[in-house]
């Protein structure tokens, strides 16, 4: 019975073992755990992912709620105020008063009075006016800030993303340079073997095989931190896997320069801060100038005056009352302190005046260097394809020369060599001319997206 009851146990752990296995094999198991690593992603899609977790653009954006709540409180200062008040005055002796000999109490010991003051700003001068669309201007600047963020990001995202598709074809070149040293390798030890090439043939083609193992390796890490890098941007783990959709593809673009700089001064972040920033500086000239004239404030008042500390009864006087004041203030003698501020409020004008003609200058000759080096980068694919072409028929000639023994070792690994580091150039030059398109889109401001980021 004992066997019987440990036999039982052995199948029943048996088929579980089997219908676990079962289910964890199945392919909708398989599939379920990589399926949204694996999936691979546009251009498009990593900038949307970077702008959605990008510190700095995070941090401009809070930067632009708090202008924009400034802005409102400044705006607010040109509204009624209410305000109130309760006070308690004590007094060692009453205030009293002496009349026909006698003396009379105007006033108890004990004092309370409470009052609701309502205040409206009728005339300051335009001082709150200016200071209220200043406070506007920081919003716009704050929002250009953003934009200016935005293109920054996309153009790091851009370099990042055509980056690990160069670093990934050169990783693929370096797997083909050791498949085809592999195969020289064999053909070698063949002749070898017949006694058609001597040791020293043999040798030189399996250090030049070690070689391309080693930049193999080399090519294989340099992917790896080029993917490192676009994760960065996309604030994800700086290892995880990254497939990329976009190929790396030549398309010629030749754009006028007159065109691209008249864009730029019309769509650069910095270019719109800049003149922001002198409307900003207009405003806070009017508004240094308003203490030249006088100030006209209105109020209204409830109060109530008692002798308890409910304010229910005032032998001494009115227990409430109400009343409507205008009231005027200048300062017209002040040590020249208004001159002064107006003085300093204009040369921040000029120098914002000053700031936005440097900006424009500086945007244009950053839009007329991305495009000298956008046509030379056209340049060197053109030269890069046209080597390439010659590197593949000098590589093909040599291996058939050599497997007719008309060829030697080092003519077969000189023309691998000069294939591989052809194909290593082209990559780099299709790599440069898309870095250089994504500069050039920086430069004249069309990374920024027409909707609100």
């Amino acid at each position: 019975m004992v066997e019987m009851g440990n036999r039982s146990v052995v199948f029943v752990c048996f088929f579980s073992v089997l219908a676990l296995s079962a289910f964890l094999l199945t392919p909708g198991w398989l599939a379920a755990a990589p399926a949204g690593e694996q999936e691979s992603l546009t251009l498009e899609q990593c900038i949307e992912l970077a702008r959605d977790r990008n510190l700095s653009l995070i941090k401009a954006g809070l930067q632009k709620k708090t202008a924009a709540s400034m802005a409102s409180a400044a705006r607010k200062d040109m509204f009624p105020k209410l305000s109130t008040r309760y006070s308690y005055r004590g007094l060692r002796d009453q205030e009293t008063v002496t009349l026909g000999g006698r003396t009379f109490p105007v006033t108890s010991r004990d004092n309370f009075a409470w009052d609701v003051t309502l205040t409206q700003p009728v005339f300051q001068g335009g001082y709150l006016w200016n200071r209220f669309r200043a406070a506007e201007l920081d919003t716009d600047l704050a929002e250009k800030r953003v934009r200016q963020v935005v293109n920054e990001l996309v153009r790091n995202v851009k370099t990042a993303y055509f980056r690990v598709l160069e670093k990934d074809e050169i990783k693929r070149e370096a797997a083909a340079a050791v498949d085809r040293l592999d195969a020289h390798l064999r053909d070698a030890q063949g002749f070898y073997d017949v006694g058609l090439i001597p040791r020293h043939g043999l040798l030189q083609s399996k250090v030049e095989l070690a070689q391309a193992k080693q930049d193999r390796i080399y090519a294989d890490h340099e992917a790896k931190l080029a993917r490192s890098r676009l994760n960065l941007l996309l604030r994800q783990d700086l290892g995880a896997p990254l497939i990329l959709e976009t190929r790396m593809d030549f398309v010629p673009y030749h754009p006028d320069l007159k065109e691209l700089q008249e864009t730029a001064i019309e769509h650069r972040p910095e270019i719109q801060a800049a003149r922001l920033h002198i409307e900003k500086a207009r405003r806070e000239v009017r508004a240094a100038k308003a203490a030249y004239w006088p100030r006209f404030d209105l109020t209204a008042s409830y109060m109530k005056n008692g002798t308890d500390f409910g304010l229910t009864e005032n032998p001494y006087g009115d227990l409430e009352n109400a009343q409507v004041m205008l009231s005027a203030y200048w300062e017209f003698w002040a040590w020249g302190q208004t001159k002064d501020r107006v003085a300093a409020a204009s040369y921040r004008l000029s120098d914002a005046e000053t700031a936005l003609q440097e900006i424009m200058d500086q945007v244009a000759f950053e839009v007329k260097e991305a495009w000298l080096r956008l046509r030379d980068a056209e340049a060197y694919v053109e030269v890069a394809e046209l080597s390439l072409a010659h590197a593949r028929e000098n590589y093909r000639l040599n291996t058939e020369r050599y497997r007719q023994q008309v060829a030697t070792t080092t003519d077969v690994t000189d023309a691998q060599a000069l294939l591989t580091k052809a194909r290593t150039r082209y990559f780099n030059a299709i790599s440069g001319h898309m870095t250089a398109k994504a500069r050039l889109d920086y430069a004249v401001g069309r990374g920024v997206s027409a909707s609100d980021p």
